[in-house]
């Protein structure tokens, strides 16, 4: 049957602009398109799946009756981001373009006119899907009216119906409404009946039914308290459930029969073209040359579908002659990619002269042929590589050595990207070549990463999706290449990010050490002092609660204890580290939630996640380091994350206790540079206080104390050594007074003349930080001491937040980027000079600042002295580099 499509305009562009925030999509003029992409490619889906005869969106045009019954409704809501509001006017015109009628009547919800048009469908005899993010549709459903909630982001999409609302939450549409008024509704500010969550309502409509029955039989409610709250409350509930009733006889300017569905793709090729959305271009350009010639041609860059032949074992030493002097591009086809599981299905092969393979490995494989195992460990046979790095774990997991990198486009774009596009490959492909990559998707349509294929596809699927990307690959090698040497970043290309990438693998492959006896028994401790807390805090509370839910701690501290409240969420009152911090002096029980939290997080992140990673014979933990995630290039470590184990607590500490060497032999040690960021700060502001400070070797907190304190160095407070350590680090990070004064302790009044003095004393790191925003928001971007650049167009945002947070970035990523380069090149450094003098020390970590090695103990003192040689020397700063060494026997006693 012919269905109608009704979809909730601004619902789905707030999921679309938070899902899509990071991205930063802007056309070449600064205009911010995220909302208007994500809604965009979310209804180009829909409409090939659901092949609608109707559609209508729905949009809110302001105020609303609700407003008058309650003039607080909606009222905690935030002022909406500049960059999403001035996206609604281009939504509206995509919806418009592409032939979607678009209703909105004053007074009411663009909720009312959905549920509206959809009973007028369903009196037509139309079925209806309606598209939302908003949970009060599910009201709506009914026979022949289905709805798709978008959970999250732009493809997180569920089809609610009857059944779903029974087993997802135990309710009949009919009583979902009911069920709002009696728990509330945070985000349109409906408090619903104090006391009654989420579990309650659905219990007592599930025992009476509706809540007209529960409030004309309140005498049945065996639970005394829930008596008398209803009692108390009937009117609000009453109210609550006129608020969140959705209307049916709103007087829609249009019947169904008005909105039946012409795709207009001409007009909205336009859209797109104006939007600068090139690959949703690509996807209506086949639809606009079949449609009437009645605008410009479509110039798109083509989809790159290469010719490809399946490759046989024997066919691949002719494939790969030459590979000496002109590099192969190759790209393994995996169903999973990690250092617990790697299945590869096959390889992806392209080379100079237009030729393109594909090699099927099947999934499970015993054995790879000769010819492509002795290809992959020749160092002399170059390859290019997106992510090199996961291509070497995927070979070591079948045994197999994988050697020759030389490009990794993914360290390339990273580099010369600076945050300007998501660096995926396609993105990369799109942007630089302008070719779009055909989408990988499955039998039912269903989107694919490269590394998360289904292991039953089909070889040609297999083929034609992994050589498009390796002859991107080829396409790119020369582009990024002429790319890395405008942005003046061959060094750091060359010498520091492409040897790292082996480095890292090989710290990955070794793992660390984890002694599963002590994380047994650390997991005992950690039950036993949580259940202790508990204890505490149940005694202190006056009753028993769920600790860990944010509602029940609410009210909890704010209604029964009487705190005073902070900041709200859509769910009630926040509990969040900022607000607890703030009322620590006010309760202890306070304190002791913040201990809870901290060790329930501890024991499930580290100590459960360890012991469950640590299997035998090695009990090795094999950690993900991430060398083109951040921002300022900064290496990150995930799954798990060893960068994060806290160091000054004593549970933190407990943790990394449990990490040991693999042997009596060995022993940890630690190369940590001393203050790194401070001496970076000294060298690029070269203000001769502070150099002096450093070439002089003293305390320099000891010494920016006495200067901002104006006392001599001698008397100098261990306090005021604090304060003025908080006021360095804080430079860096653009502190304000307010965050200097939460951090040490003093009014905010006093917080501010400790930045007013500091400066004055240091005029030469104010003229500099000053300097590189004026320079910043000249050039559009900060560089890093080796010119690793970030680019920051919100430096001229109009928004005053956005602004002040690229302010911030524009001076802190020069330090604290530079500070990564010198930590990077140093690891370069140390490896090479490791193998060189065969020393039996491995590296293993790399925490931020700090390198830890697994070193022979006969080997310790001269595996130190290397260490100190390579890294002191890594830069020639105007301030000395300095290196503090520890090892120990755990890496929590060094």
């Amino acid at each position: 049957m012919e269905k109608m499509l009704i979809i909730d305009s601004h619902s789905l562009a707030h999921r679309a602009y938070h899902a899509l925030k990071d991205t930063n999509l802007r056309t070449k003029d600064g205009l911010p398109t995220s909302a208007v992409y994500g809604v965009a490619t979310m209804i180009l889906r829909l409409l090939e799946d659901e092949q609608p005869a109707y559609l209508v969106v729905a949009e809110d045009l302001g105020k609303t009756f609700r407003h008058e019954v309650y003039a607080e409704y909606k009222g905690t809501r935030k002022e909406l981001d500049a960059d999403l509001l001035a996206q609604f006017p281009y939504i509206k015109e995509f919806y418009e373009s592409m032939g979607a009628v678009v209703l909105g009547v004053d007074g009411y919800e663009a909720d009312d006119v959905i549920g509206t048009m959809a009973r007028a469908a369903r009196e037509a005899g139309i079925p209806v899907c309606i598209v939302t993010g908003d949970q009060d549709a599910f009201q709506l459903i009914d026979d022949g009216v289905c709805v798709y909630y978008t959970r999250r982001g732009i493809t997180d999409l569920v089809r609610a119906t009857p059944d779903y609302l029974q087993k997802k939450y135990g309710l009949t549409p009919r009583q979902w409404a009911d069920f709002k008024a009696l728990k509330g509704d945070p985000s349109d500010n409906i408090p619903g009946i104090p006391g009654i969550g989420e579990k309650t309502a659905v219990k007592l409509l599930n025992d009476f039914g509706s809540l007209d029955a529960l409030l004309a039989s309140p005498e049945k409610i065996e639970n005394e308290r829930l008596r008398k709250l209803l009692v108390d409350h009937r009117a609000e509930a009453q109210r609550w459930r006129e608020l969140v009733t959705i209307k049916r006889d709103v007087p829609l300017p249009l019947a169904p029969a008005g909105c039946r569905f012409h795709f207009d793709a001409p007009r909205l090729a336009d859209f797109f073209r104006k939007l600068e959305f090139r690959s949703l271009l690509v996807r209506v350009a086949g639809q606009e040359a079949k449609a009437p010639a009645n605008t410009a041609e479509v110039k798109v860059g083509p989809v790159l579908m290469p010719e490809a032949r399946l490759l046989a074992g024997d066919d691949l030493p002719a494939f790969f002659e030459g590979s000496d002097r002109e590099p192969v591009a190759l790209q393994f086809l995996a169903a999973e990619a990690s250092w617990q599981r790697g299945e590869v299905l096959g390889v992806a092969f392209s080379k100079a002269g237009d030729q393109h393979g594909y090699l099927p490995l099947g999934s499970g494989a015993p054995s790879w042929p000769e010819p492509l195992v002795r290809w992959l460990a020749d160092p002399e046979a170059q390859k290019l590589a997106f992510d090199g790095k996961t291509q070497m774990v995927l070979a070591d997991h079948y045994g197999y050595a994988w050697d020759g990198l030389a490009f990794d486009a993914l360290i390339a774009a990273y580099l010369v990207s600076g945050g300007r596009w998501q660096l995926t490959l396609e993105n990369t492909a799109q942007t630089l070549l302008g070719v779009e990559l055909p989408p990988l998707q499955d039998a039912k349509g269903k989107k694919r990463e490269i590394l998360n294929l289904p292991t039953d596809w089909a070889e040609d699927a297999l083929a034609g999706a992994g050589t498009s990307r390796t002859a991107a690959l080829l396409k790119l090698h020369p582009v990024l290449r002429a790319e890395i040497g405008q942005a003046g970043v061959e060094e750091l290309f060359y010498e520091v990010e492409m040897p790292l990438v082996r480095i890292l693998f090989a710290m990955e492959k070794a793992g660390v050490k984890v002694s599963p006896e002590q994380l047994a028994t650390l997991k005992a401790n950690y039950a036993r002092w949580i259940k202790e807390l508990e204890t505490e805090i149940y005694r202190l509370a006056g009753e028993e609660f769920n600790i860990s839910s944010p509602k029940q701690l609410g009210v909890i501290l704010f209604e029964r204890l009487g705190l005073p409240a902070g900041k709200r969420t859509k769910t009630g009152y926040s509990t969040d580290a900022e607000v607890l911090e703030e009322l620590v002096d006010k309760h202890p029980l306070v304190e002791k939630v913040l201990a809870y939290r901290g060790l329930v997080k501890l024991n499930s992140t580290y100590v459960e996640a360890l012991l469950g990673l640590a299997q035998p014979p090695g009990y090795l933990i094999h950690t993900t380091f991430n060398q083109a995630v951040t921002a300022t290039g900064r290496l990150s470590s995930t799954d798990p994350n060893l960068q994060n184990i806290p160091v000054r607590t004593p549970e933190g500490r407990e943790i990394r206790r449990c990490f040991i060497p693999r042997s009596a032999d060995t022993v940890f040690l630690s190369a940590d540079y001393s203050q790194i960021e401070l001496r970076i700060l000294a060298h690029f502001a070269a203000d001769e206080k502070l150099l002096a400070a450093y070439r002089s070797e003293e305390d320099i907190h000891r010494r920016t104390a006495a200067e901002i304190f104006n006392v001599p160095p001698d008397q100098v407070s261990p306090e005021l050594r604090d304060q003025a350590k908080a006021v360095n680090f804080g430079i860096i990070y653009g502190i304000s007074g307010f965050g200097l004064a939460k951090g040490v302790g003093v009014s905010r009044k006093e917080a501010e003349a400790f930045i007013n003095a500091y400066f004055a004393r240091y005029q030469g790191v104010k003229s500099y930080l000053e300097e590189s925003i004026a320079a910043a928001r000249e050039t559009g971007y900060v560089s890093t001491i080796m010119n690793r650049r970030r680019y920051l167009p919100d430096l001229k945002a109009r928004n005053f937040q956005r602004r002040s947070f690229a302010e911030r970035m524009a001076r802190n990523t020069p330090i604290q980027g530079s500070a990564a380069d010198l930590i990077k090149l140093a690891m370069v450094r140390v490896d090479a000079r490791l193998r060189r003098e065969k020393l039996p020390a491995t590296m293993l970590l790399q925490v931020h600042d700090e390198l830890l090695l697994e070193v022979e103990r006969a080997a310790l003192p001269e595996t130190e002295k290397v260490l100190r040689e390579e890294m002191e020397r890594a830069f020639d700063l105007r301030v000395p580099l300095v290196v503090e060494m520890k090892s120990g026997d755990n890496w929590g006693d060094l």
